[in-house]
């Protein structure tokens, strides 16, 4: 499941690194953010393209599916994506 979310931050800075940075950095769980620029923020960091920006991926599947909604509808994809698993 990590992966996926890996890839659609992937895509997503891809398409806009600057309102990638912008918006992403504001996102906030209740104890910590979801995205940083420092590590230390974070449970399990993983460094997204070499963005300097990182992203938690201590997460569960369904967490990372509801994370992995949201950011597709912050970057108005929200109708185009799907997660299947088999």
């Amino acid at each position: 499941m990590k992966e996926d979310i890996l890839k659609i931050c992937d895509f997503l800075i891809g398409v806009n690194q600057k309102e990638f940075k912008q918006k992403v950095l504001l996102m906030k769980g209740r104890k910590r953010p979801y995205f940083s620029i420092n590590p230390n923020e974070l449970r399990v960091p993983v460094q997204i393209k070499k963005s300097g920006i990182f992203v938690e991926t201590n997460l569960s599947a369904n967490y990372i599916v509801k994370l992995s909604e949201t950011l597709a509808a912050l970057f108005s994809y929200n109708a185009d994506l799907q997660i299947e698993y088999k």
